[in-house]
């Protein structure tokens, strides 16, 4: 089966309905994996006598691409993926199996595949854009308190950055107050962040303009109440010539090693096309698009950086005592934070939306919120 840049958009566009093609030849499903079916190619084990031994013996001198594009029917692109070939076709079969409960949105184009459940932690993490032609915005909303990190939500769409912001305060609401991770690289991302400030929405994710080396606690995540009246701290994430390279090559890890449960068609098809160009840069091949992708890269990193230190410094997840507690060390240091210095805030229950203060006070946000 050839591979190519004309092959692979034209069987896309054939799936997608598009250019008079017909790449539907009836649903077919593997004798030794019921859960295995296609209904827009034709496997190897279509043909009788053509099993996973035949397959072993016919491609025992192919490499792993080789076995994908000619026997796996992976239409991958021309040049090599950033993702391996096999790990692709794997996580294609499995969405294939994913079809979304719903989809949401004015443009239907936020696909859900599990609803919030209570107490489940999520984050959301964003590619901003400016909307139009072919320039999209993209998100990812992703349980992240699991042995697996599952993908449950996600929209890819042209929609101007201040309706964005709208759409992530939404969406954030409705899985438990998930933590939004933007990309604060792009002029665009500025409306998008200005939008969820002045919605009141406070779980906006803030990072160090300039990284403090703090002994056992480089990476603490930063309390949004405490970031608002400090300069220390930027809203979003920045990509960078420094991070962008670890960036991907720690969610290719995430992928390959199965930490993440990818739901996606989507994704899935912009990591078909997801290469490494000739000069090494991982990127999307030229006419395609990697939004998804550079959006779920930012969600993984910034779950390294700012939640997982947590997680890997108790024995358990239950340990941590759920819902999730983002727990600053003092506030002797902020002035302006508080009069006493045995008042400052000292964890924040972003289920419930309470603050606890130093002299045993909690305080309940919800009020706040709802004046948005």
């Amino acid at each position: 089966m050839v591979s190519g840049n004309f092959f692979h958009r034209t069987w896309k566009n054939a799936r997608d309905g598009v250019g008079g093609f017909n790449c539907r030849f009836g649903t077919y499903t593997n004798p030794e994996d019921q859960n295995e079916s296609f209904d827009d190619r034709l496997m190897y084990w279509v043909k009788p006598g053509c099993d996973s031994k035949w397959l072993e013996v016919e491609t025992a001198d192919d490499s792993p691409r080789d076995i994908a594009q000619e026997r796996l029917c992976s239409f991958l692109s021309s040049g090599e993926t950033f993702v391996d070939p096999e790990t692709i076709a794997r996580l294609e079969i499995v969405a294939k199996s994913k079809k979304p409960i719903s989809k949401e949105y004015m443009d239907r184009n936020l696909l859900i595949w599990h609803q919030p459940e209570r107490g489940g932690i999520y984050l959301i993490g964003c590619d901003v854009s400016r909307g139009d032609a072919k320039d999209f915005s993209a998100f990812h909303v992703l349980r992240i308190d699991c042995s697996q990190i599952l993908q449950v939500a996600e929209y890819k769409g042209k929609i101007k950055p201040n309706i964005l912001g709208d759409l992530l305060v939404s969406v954030s609401k409705t899985y438990n107050n998930a933590i939004i991770a933007p990309e604060n690289n792009s002029g665009w991302s500025g409306p998008t962040i200005l939008a969820i400030q002045q919605a009141n929405h406070p779980f906006l994710y803030y990072t160090r303009r300039k990284k403090q080396k703090i002994k056992n606690d480089q990476y603490r995540s930063v309390d949004p109440y405490y970031a608002e009246i400090s300069n220390d701290y930027l809203p979003g994430y920045a990509v960078t010539s420094a991070n962008r390279l670890p960036m991907l090559a720690k969610m290719e890890q995430y992928i390959r090693m199965q930490h993440i449960i990818i739901n996606s068609e989507r994704l899935v098809d912009e990591l078909k096309t997801f290469i490494v160009s000739d000069g090494g840069r991982p990127e999307a091949r030229r006419g395609d698009s990697d939004d998804l992708v550079l959006a779920l890269a930012g969600a993984i990193w910034v779950r390294e950086e700012s939640f997982m230190h947590i997680i890997r410094n108790t024995q358990s997840i239950e340990e941590v005592g759920m819902p999730f507690y983002v727990v600053t060390k003092t506030t002797d240091d902020i002035k302006e934070f508080h009069n006493n210095k045995n008042q400052g805030i000292i964890s924040h229950d972003y289920i419930t939306n309470k603050i606890k203060l130093g002299n045993g006070e909690e305080i309940d946000l919800n009020s706040l919120i709802g004046k948005g």
